[in-house]
């Protein structure tokens, strides 16, 4: 679950600098969870530049389709009160140790 969140972070922002940002890891932890996804689906999802990502075709299929997933994940999830409470417990795949001393806002949300 951690490598899909990684990787339509960096989609809907199209930047793996402001994706960590917003996951609270760091660059090279988000850039290892794409390539983690990537490997474990045998299709490379992104393409680089110059200071810039793009989506492949097989990555633009997976985020729209991890997009609306995660979205509707975040829809029950914010329904809870309504509904009772609903947890999701995922394993930390990548990155766990890789936050550092940069992230103190991320520790204080935690």
């Amino acid at each position: 679950m951690d490598l899909l969140r990684g990787f339509v972070a960096v989609g809907r922002r199209m930047s793996i600098r402001q994706a960590a940002d917003d996951l609270c890891l760091s660059q090279s932890a988000v850039s290892k969870q794409i390539r983690a996804l990537g490997e474990a689906l045998g299709v490379r999802l992104l393409g680089r530049g110059h200071r810039s990502i793009a989506f492949n075709p097989e990555g633009e299929r997976l985020f729209r389709s991890a997009d609306g997933a995660l979205r509707q994940l975040q829809d029950v999830a914010g329904q809870g009160i309504a509904l009772g409470r609903l947890e999701l417990l995922t394993p930390h795949a990548v990155g766990a140790s890789a936050r550092g001393p940069g992230h103190g806002r991320c520790r204080a949300r935690q």
